[in-house]
């Protein structure tokens, strides 16, 4: 597991609050109009869910960067953040946060990347950016 982490970090995303580790919890207002957090929840870094997307995720660094997607894991409902509270997970969840600061997607399913990246390129903004690309 560690040795994922690693690897997501190394693909220029941040993740806070893995197990022991006491990072920081990432401020959302900050990241507006920058980043689009995608936020992944768990009670423990063992549940299977956020095994499976994590995996998912650190395989599509590249991808994420080019949509400004920023990934926060957090598998340590002991430290009860300030995000735990507002989005009181139960288990797993996948939180996509548009760079408006709205809630674009909230589930308890694993997602596969390939959805995720369709959601936020239908999005007017992403379109507006990918225009601005070519």
């Amino acid at each position: 597991m560690r040795g994922m982490m690693r690897t997501v970090m190394a693909a220029g995303l941040v993740l806070a609050a893995q197990g022991a580790r006491a990072e920081p919890e990432p401020d959302l207002a900050a990241l507006r109009w920058q980043a689009r957090p995608l936020l992944v929840f768990a009670q423990g870094a063992s549940d299977p869910r956020y095994v499976a997307q994590m995996a998912q995720l650190s395989e599509a660094g590249g991808a994420l960067r080019a949509r400004d997607m920023v990934l926060f894991g957090d598998a340590a409902p002991e430290r009860q953040g300030a995000l735990r509270a507002r989005f009181a997970p139960e288990g797993f969840l996948l939180v996509l946060i548009g760079k408006d600061g709205g809630v674009k997607l909230a589930t308890e399913e694993v997602t596969p990347n390939e959805a995720l990246f369709a959601l936020v390129d239908a999005m007017p903004m992403r379109r507006r950016e990918m225009r601005q690309q070519e």
